[in-house]
């Protein structure tokens, strides 16, 4: 066979010139809707990071010695293979560290991510928000939403 056997037959008429018009349009959609732009990451805030770390070391630290962390004493070594510890228990958003939970065995809560409680969060926030560590999951929460968020039994929301 020859090669002017093998090849596809080309049209002509307006139909083809519809399919190229339209081949055009969609291209050019496509790149007008950022289709072909690189994706942009947002820095993570530190408040969140800190937090993430703090999550990271307390999990660890529990499921290495198959129970809660006591005090910031017991935790300090894990948080130093993370980081500066100095630096990991202050939030970047108010300065001020941040309330940690002791002695919380994150494994005899529910693992539904509305029933975890909360373990650590920002000590005031910005803005009447605050980054707020639910064992895994950091989120931010308002005042109201705090108040109302589970607690490990023997720790309170803040008034």
């Amino acid at each position: 066979l020859s090669n002017a056997e093998n090849a596809i037959p080309v049209t002509k008429g307006p139909g083809v010139l519809r399919l190229f018009s339209l081949t055009i349009a969609l291209c050019s959609a496509t790149i007008s809707s950022g289709g072909c732009q690189s994706v942009q990451k947002r820095p993570v805030p530190e408040a969140r990071q800190n937090l993430r770390n703090i999550s990271l070391a307390y999990l660890k630290f529990t499921n290495d010695t198959q129970g809660p962390p006591a005090n910031k004493d017991a935790l300090l070594p894990y948080l130093k293979e993370l980081g500066d510890p100095d630096k990991i228990l202050v939030s970047g958003t108010d300065g001020e560290p941040f309330v940690i939970h002791w002695n919380v065995d994150y494994r005899a809560y529910p693992t539904q991510a509305d029933k975890t409680p909360v373990l650590a969060y920002e000590k005031t926030g910005k803005k009447g928000v605050r980054y707020v560590l639910r064992v895994k999951e950091i989120v931010q929460m308002t005042e109201t939403q705090l108040r109302e968020a589970p607690f490990p039994s023997g720790y309170n929301p803040p008034n």
